[in-house]
């Protein structure tokens, strides 16, 4: 999921004609929320065992 944030991140940025499409752009949001909530998880169970 990273990989593929970072290869149209960068398509974007020096691509002169590059424009996402609004399902690649959909399929980014997604994954991005899944890696936050995923972080969240791993977070809040660190904080958890440190107590």
């Amino acid at each position: 999921m990273i990989g593929s944030a970072f290869t149209i991140r960068n398509a974007s940025d020096y691509d002169d004609m590059f424009i996402a499409s609004k399902s690649d752009t959909e399929q980014q949001i997604k994954n991005a929320k899944r890696i936050y909530e995923e972080v969240e998880i791993y977070v809040k169970k660190r904080l958890d065992d440190k107590q």
